[in-house]
């Protein structure tokens, strides 16, 4: 065992008592900082609409004309269909959203939601998407937000292509209910009914820009051009048809015409056969 003089450990001993000292001293004089709770990004995104209030997910906020004095009174059912922007820490603006306009009342149930120039902000349940905006304007009581807090009134854009319950269920329409079918002989995205076909089930032809309704697919839509110049829409890849008997929304007289000719539920796919 090696030999340690009393002179060597009082020194070893005197340098740890200073840096314990010094420990105690810094800790003492740091000041104690206090992490502030980040909440939800407010900030721009580009739509239909124009640049509006979204979340950092790119989904659409919503102000409910009926709340009053910065208070929320959508509850229950209203708040299944929009459900609040909640936050449990300090909500954060940007992108040019003004912060000073951010801030929060409390619900209810006690919690928060995140307000702006007053307004509660809502999301619409079937905003399936970045940039959908299809809460726009309903019930004349629901509007997206510009930055500087005001509503928007710019209308919502017409679907192209919506769903509407049939006797088959849920189907694919164009915006005024009537029904749409694809052929099961088209291939690789392009038509091949012309002619004769065509008098029989005219296509879907696109004019300006293209929209979906609640519940479908914008990344689905798309068009295909057709050998006369003319351009139609597509569905998951489809070409899309009307059926020359069906006269009026809701009329599917061309399900499994021929068993080629098929309604499409939400995600593109023929229903039947």
């Amino acid at each position: 065992m090696s030999f340690v003089s009393p002179r060597r450990l009082a020194a070893v001993g005197a340098v740890a008592l200073v840096a314990a000292l010094f420990t105690t001293w810094t800790a003492a004089a740091s000041p104690t900082r206090t992490a502030i709770k980040r909440g939800p990004i407010v900030t721009l995104g580009s739509t239909d609409l124009g640049r509006v209030l979204i979340d950092a997910r790119g989904r659409t906020l919503y102000l409910y004309t009926p709340d009053t004095k910065g208070k929320s009174t959508c509850y229950g059912q209203c708040a299944a269909f929009w459900p609040p922007l909640l936050t449990t820490g300090k909500p954060v603006a940007a992108h040019g959203v003004k912060p000073k306009l951010l801030g929060t009342t409390k619900r209810k149930d006690g919690k928060l939601q995140v307000t702006y120039a007053g307004h509660p902000l809502y999301f619409f349940a079937q905003d399936a998407e970045p940039g959908n905006v299809f809460g726009q304007g309903l019930q004349n009581i629901w509007y997206a937000l510009s930055v500087t807090g005001a509503k928007v009134s710019t209308p919502a854009p017409e679907s192209t292509v919506k769903l509407a319950q049939t006797g088959l269920g849920s189907v694919l329409t164009d915006a005024k209910g009537m029904t749409l079918y694809l052929f099961n002989r088209d291939t690789n995205g392009a038509s091949a009914c012309y002619g004769a076909c065509a008098a029989t089930w005219p296509p879907l032809l696109a004019s300006g820009a293209l929209h979906v309704g609640p519940g479908l697919q914008s990344k689905l839509l798309g068009t295909t051009q057709r050998t006369d110049g003319t351009t139609q829409v597509t569905y998951s890849g489809h070409p899309l048809y009307f059926y020359a008997k069906d006269t009026k929304a809701g009329d599917t007289l061309g399900q499994a015409v021929n068993n080629i000719w098929w309604v499409l539920g939400p995600t593109g796919a023929q229903i039947g056969g």
